[in-house]
Protein backbone atom coordinates (compact mmCIF):
# COMPACT_ATOMS: atom_id res chain seq x y z
CA UNK A 1 0.00 0.00 0.00
CA UNK A 2 1.45 3.35 -1.00
CA UNK A 3 1.70 6.28 1.37
CA UNK A 4 -0.71 9.10 0.63
CA UNK A 5 0.76 12.32 -0.68
CA UNK A 6 0.24 15.41 1.46
CA UNK A 7 -2.28 16.67 -1.08
CA UNK A 8 -4.27 13.41 -0.94
CA UNK A 9 -4.08 13.34 2.86
CA UNK A 10 -5.28 16.94 3.14
CA UNK A 11 -8.19 16.25 0.76
CA UNK A 12 -9.27 13.24 2.84
CA UNK A 13 -8.86 15.22 6.07
CA UNK A 14 -11.10 18.00 4.73
CA UNK A 15 -13.58 15.45 3.36
CA UNK A 16 -13.81 13.86 6.82
CA UNK A 17 -14.48 17.25 8.40
CA UNK A 18 -17.24 17.90 5.88
CA UNK A 19 -19.11 14.70 6.81
CA UNK A 20 -20.39 16.29 10.03
CA UNK A 21 -21.36 19.77 8.90
CA UNK A 22 -24.46 21.73 9.81
CA UNK A 23 -25.94 20.79 6.42
CA UNK A 24 -26.86 17.47 8.06
CA UNK A 25 -29.55 19.26 10.06
CA UNK A 26 -31.69 19.44 6.93
CA UNK A 27 -31.04 15.84 5.80
CA UNK A 28 -33.16 12.79 6.53
CA UNK A 29 -32.15 10.27 9.19
CA UNK A 30 -30.66 7.83 6.67
CA UNK A 31 -28.24 10.42 5.29
CA UNK A 32 -27.31 11.61 8.80
CA UNK A 33 -26.67 8.08 10.05
CA UNK A 34 -24.62 7.13 6.98
CA UNK A 35 -22.45 10.24 7.17
CA UNK A 36 -21.80 10.01 10.89
CA UNK A 37 -21.55 6.27 11.46
CA UNK A 38 -19.93 5.23 8.18
CA UNK A 39 -18.12 8.07 6.44
CA UNK A 40 -17.10 10.21 9.42
CA UNK A 41 -16.33 7.29 11.71
CA UNK A 42 -14.00 5.66 9.18
CA UNK A 43 -12.40 8.99 8.25
CA UNK A 44 -11.76 10.14 11.78
CA UNK A 45 -9.98 6.90 12.65
CA UNK A 46 -7.86 7.08 9.50
CA UNK A 47 -7.31 10.73 8.69
CA UNK A 48 -7.38 12.18 12.21
CA UNK A 49 -4.82 9.66 13.44
CA UNK A 50 -1.99 11.44 15.26
CA UNK A 51 0.58 10.36 12.64
CA UNK A 52 -1.47 11.92 9.84
CA UNK A 53 -2.18 15.04 11.86
CA UNK A 54 1.54 15.39 12.56
CA UNK A 55 2.36 15.10 8.84
CA UNK A 56 -0.18 17.81 8.01
CA UNK A 57 1.13 20.00 10.83
CA UNK A 58 4.76 19.52 9.77
CA UNK A 59 3.79 20.63 6.26
CA UNK A 60 2.13 23.75 7.68
CA UNK A 61 -1.31 22.69 6.47
CA UNK A 62 -2.96 22.54 9.90
CA UNK A 63 -2.18 23.95 13.33
CA UNK A 64 -0.65 21.90 16.13
CA UNK A 65 -3.40 23.37 18.35
CA UNK A 66 -5.94 21.52 16.21
CA UNK A 67 -3.96 18.30 16.56
CA UNK A 68 -4.03 18.60 20.35
CA UNK A 69 -7.79 19.32 20.41
CA UNK A 70 -8.60 16.32 18.23
CA UNK A 71 -6.50 13.96 20.35
CA UNK A 72 -7.93 15.10 23.71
Amino acid sequence: MKELSLKELMELYVDTLSKCGTYLLSEDDTVVEYNIFEEFDIGIISFFHIDNLQRLNDAGLISIDLCIEVQS
